[in-house]
């Protein structure tokens, strides 16, 4: 049975059972963690020295954990995971950098704004969270849509970000975007619908990602995945997932414009990809992965780009190949 194949019966799954009118719909920011909340969170073990906190920016209010010392390094997870994505390599990176995992607006244990899912806005969160943190400069890795961010902010504020790192994502509206189109963008996008089809199957769904973009479907366990579903059975996390993808548009639009302006990034750049994940049709080159894809988008974007995709793991690259993972990072962001 193909991927696909796959995607579609658990959609018809969905579809045929029905849903009721989704209690998104009555509160998106009714999951608002507390203080105390946060102690049910996972931890990566006290002799680690990594710590949760919170912090009101604007018009949210986002957790991260922090630990290590040296250079600081934000790490932007994608969806529909939380920072825990990054857990398995975070020890490691921060016995060289000052490691800060972020939730970013909407998900995990952030709130839940309405509004706001535009990459150029959650950047902006994530400059203000380190401007209150004191810092001036910084470098950022993000995987999925947090790539979509870190690109973001690199685009807005190159004088604050030292390195970059975009892992395993296609950046809309740059050069050929439109050659990778997975189903579920379309279908995230879909105004409500996805939230009324979803509700109470939230792992029906999400397991299509967490497994079926794997090239080992044991990527995660199943305590990871238990940790994900905490964060996306809340109330109004569907929700503020689904407008990360209703943001595509104004995303694209973006980044075209500063493409198009002859803008390039002068920080160094690194592109990592797995080589099983999604493939792109590009005319004249066949297909390519996601990773590939990402590097010819950045190609006339970059000053100085580098990159690889990964044999033997998917999508999901700090979980499922992390010890490469970490090691390609520490490397990066160490000026190696």
């Amino acid at each position: 049975m193909t991927p696909l194949t796959r995607h579609a019966i658990a959609l018809g799954l969905l579809l045929a059972t029905g849903a009721t009118m989704p209690a998104w719909a009555q509160a998106a920011d009714a999951s608002s963690a507390t203080e105390a909340t946060l102690e049910l969170t996972p931890s990566l073990g006290a002799d680690t020295g990594f710590r949760h906190h919170r912090t009101a920016v604007g018009d949210v209010r986002l957790h991260y954990v922090r630990g290590g010392e040296g250079e600081p390094l934000i790490l932007l997870h994608g969806w529909p995971t939380t920072w825990w994505e990054w857990h398995k390599i975070m020890p490691g990176l921060a016995e060289t950098f000052d490691v800060i995992a972020v939730d970013t607006r909407g998900l995990g244990d952030s709130t839940r704004p309405e509004s706001g899912y535009e990459k150029d806005v959650i950047g902006e969160d994530i400059v203000a969270l380190a401007r209150q943190l004191g810092l001036t400069r910084f470098s950022i890795a993000g995987h999925d849509l947090g790539g979509q961010v870190a690109f973001a902010i690199a685009r807005n504020h190159p004088e604050m970000v030292q390195r970059l790192a975009i892992l395993d994502v296609p950046l809309m509206g740059m050069p050929y975007s439109e050659a990778l189109a997975p189903w579920h963008f379309a279908f995230n996008a879909v105004p409500d619908l996805p939230e009324a089809l979803t509700q109470g199957r939230e792992r029906i769904f999400l397991d299509i990602f967490w497994s079926g973009f794997t090239y080992n479907p044991r990527g995660f366990d199943e305590a990871d995945i238990q940790e994900f579903l905490r964060s996306y059975t809340a109330v109004g996390a569907m929700h503020a997932g689904f407008n990360y993808y209703r943001a595509f548009d104004r995303d694209a639009a973006a980044n075209r414009a500063w493409f198009e302006a002859g803008n390039k990034l002068d920080m160094p750049v690194l592109w990592l990809g797995g080589e099983g994940t999604a493939e792109a049709d590009i005319a004249g080159a066949g297909l390519i992965s996601t990773g590939n894809l990402l590097e010819l988008q950045l190609e006339n974007a970059a000053t100085d780009l580098r990159g690889q995709s990964l044999a033997g793991c998917g999508h999901w690259l700090a979980s499922e190949c992390p010890e490469r993972t970490e090691q390609l990072l520490n490397d990066f962001f160490s000026g190696n």
